[in-house]
């Protein structure tokens, strides 16, 4: 079983010399899962969560938050 943490936030004030982009902050989990044993070898199950914010205040919010559930089987053909 593995876990994956990662943060970080990007500062931007100027939208127009900035390109477009506001303050943001990121927040990615990630926890997998892949047995290597028995009829269970070749699966890969991963569980993720991202929050994602936009720190703007004359625009819309642009925040996200999504849970991602992935399951893999590989099958070997030869």
């Amino acid at each position: 079983m593995k876990f994956h943490a990662a943060w970080g936030r990007g500062y931007g004030e100027d939208l127009a010399a900035n390109g477009g982009f506001a303050s943001q902050e990121e927040l990615d989990l990630r926890l997998a899962y892949e047995p290597h044993y028995s009829q269970l070898q070749g699966l890969r199950i991963e569980v993720e969560y991202i929050d994602w914010k936009v720190f703007d205040l004359d625009y819309p919010s642009g925040d996200l938050s999504q849970l991602r559930a992935i399951v893999n089987y590989s099958v070997l053909l030869l």
